[in-house]
């Protein structure tokens, strides 16, 4: 299946994903600023604002539901990027490594104080269906109803157009959540379990194996919409995929001797 094989790019293509060193990130030339991404509760209220701001804003078609959107653009990448064929590939990782450059490249140019922000889902190993990621306060929580659609939260009534070929109108898409155990979510990769993987990955495709399940199991657990090959429906993807991104950031610092990605203008916090 098609998500399958993001779910081994996202993990796989860690080296991809990140062009960072945890908390020491060299500058390209010409950075005129480093910015910081953060853990998404460690915002200050007014930062998560903005970015829900501006998300909602890169949504807002010209002409209502006759235009796609250029969130509507980031979900067909997304949507291509799955039919490359071996994501594993390193021109693959370097286009999903891309894809998430890109996105927040275009949230900066409607605010440049907003950096993407991600969840560190392994805090909320436990009862994930408990944390306040998964609250009005953040990203809203599971569907309701027959359809499963988020009702709470920022993006209650959220959607995505799927334009199938040029000059169609997008046929749009509520957003949907739909809990793995109902009301509960199947727990996590404990903050233990991920800090052995770190630490037991001697190479770039042992970090690979090791955290394909642990992708596996957020999408399926939070079902819906980033359980499918839409996934950046949901705009808690970017969430997710920003911590895999951070994760690898980690294991690079820990692994000086693995080929780095070349330095960027941001770091992780």
């Amino acid at each position: 299946m098609k998500r399958r094989y993001f779910i081994q790019a996202m993990a796989g293509a860690a080296v991809s994903l990140a062009a960072i060193r945890s908390g020491a990130v060299l500058a390209q030339p010409g950075c005129s600023l480093i910015y910081v991404r953060r853990e998404c509760r460690d915002l200050p209220s007014l930062g998560w604002s903005n970015f829900v701001a501006a998300v909602k804003r890169m949504n807002r078609p010209v002409l209502p539901h006759l235009q796609k959107t250029p969130y509507d653009d980031f979900c067909q990448k997304y949507s291509i990027l799955l039919t490359c064929g071996d994501l594993l590939a390193p021109t693959s990782m370097y286009r999903v490594r891309k894809l998430l450059l890109e996105f927040e490249s275009r949230l900066r140019r409607v605010d440049s104080s907003i950096s993407l922000p991600y969840w560190n889902f392994s805090i909320d190993a436990p009862a994930p269906e408990q944390s306040v990621v998964l609250s009005s306060a953040f990203v809203g929580g599971n569907g309701r109803g027959v359809d499963s659609l988020v009702e709470d939260g920022p993006f209650a009534g959220w959607s995505v157009g799927y334009p199938d070929s040029p000059g169609v109108a997008p046929v749009r898409h509520i957003l949907s959540r739909q809990f793995d155990q109902r009301d509960r979510i199947s727990g996590f990769h404990s903050p233990q379990a991920i800090s052995s993987i770190l630490l037991h990955s001697q190479t770039i495709a042992d970090l690979s194996t090791q955290l394909q399940p642990v992708v596996a199991k957020v999408f399926a657990g939070v079902g819906g919409d980033i359980n499918t090959d839409f996934a950046p429906n949901d705009p808690l993807f970017w969430l997710v995929a920003c911590y895999i991104d951070k994760l690898l950031g980690d294991w690079l610092q820990m692994h000086p001797e693995a080929t780095q990605p070349d330095p960027v203008c941001y770091q992780y916090a």
